[in-house]
């Protein structure tokens, strides 16, 4: 009887020990992703905010079922702020979904982000070789497109010849350009090296709705980041899939280097 104590409080004390241990293991994996989303955050420059539907990491007390009610956030929407929200210096939509790129002979499955000329700007997403998108394009959804780095070296291999022709999907685009080596980051399920970024409105063409995809913005220098997240949030909360009244919840995710919190209420 003494043995079979003392086994059973081994066990006791061995289930202890590992519940602490994962417990900390937990914390420790937590706490270096909010760092890691921090520090990515911080690269990319003053008040840059994200607004999508979801978080990227979730709060202990936050309502799961809530995300399945959430609006998708739709380019009409950033198309709206970019003409209404004053303290902005730019608004960019992007999307990402895959698709099969081509080039002669050589075919693979990539991610298609698409993107607006601000979206270059407002992350500062620098090209090792020729240029990105102009508004114009944007709104045309000019048949262009910017390579990752890795998919690059794929695809083309010693070939980096800019105005190659490439097809995505069936839609037959030109090479503009090459973006520089951006490695993985918390913020992304993707990673741009892998990544194909075409302008936004080629998004249509491609036969993708043009909504499920996130805004990315940042204040103007005038202007301080408490006045621009004040702006913003207002705007949204009275545009048609955001309204709220006073006393209710944003239903939309809102992030910054700033506000590293996993949502905005």
């Amino acid at each position: 009887m003494f043995k079979i104590d003392r086994f059973r409080s081994f066990l006791s004390l061995l289930g202890i020990t590992i519940g602490v241990f994962m417990t900390l293991l937990v914390f420790t994996v937590v706490e270096g992703l909010q760092s890691s989303i921090r520090a990515s955050l911080r690269s990319f420059g003053e008040g840059v905010v994200f607004v999508q539907a979801l978080p990227w990491t979730n709060a202990d007390d936050f309502p799961w079922w809530e995300f399945l009610r959430r609006p998708r956030v739709q380019k009409s929407e950033a198309t709206y702020l970019k003409e209404h929200l004053v303290s902005a210096q730019g608004v960019a939509y992007v999307q990402t979904f895959s698709a099969s790129l081509r080039y002669k002979s050589q075919a693979l499955t990539t991610w298609i982000t698409t993107a607006s000329a601000d979206w270059f700007r407002l992350l500062d997403y620098g090209l090792s070789q020729g240029r990105s998108f102009s508004e114009t394009e944007c709104l045309q959804g000019a048949p262009i497109a910017i390579l990752g780095s890795a998919v690059a070296a794929r695809l083309l291999g010693e070939e980096l010849d800019l105005g190659a022709s490439l097809r995505i999907d069936q839609q037959e685009v030109k090479l503009v350009g090459i973006l520089q080596p951006q490695g993985a980051s918390p913020l992304s399920w993707i990673e741009l090296d892998e990544a194909v970024i075409v302008p936004s409105g080629l998004a249509l063409k491609l036969g993708q709705p043009e909504d499920g995809g996130y805004i990315v913005t940042a204040p103007k220098k005038t202007y301080s980041e408490q006045v621009f997240d004040a702006e913003l949030r207002s705007l949204l909360r009275v545009m048609g899939p955001y309204q709220r009244t006073p006393n209710e919840s944003s239903n939309f995710s809102h992030f910054s280097k700033r506000l590293p919190s996993t949502y905005v209420r």
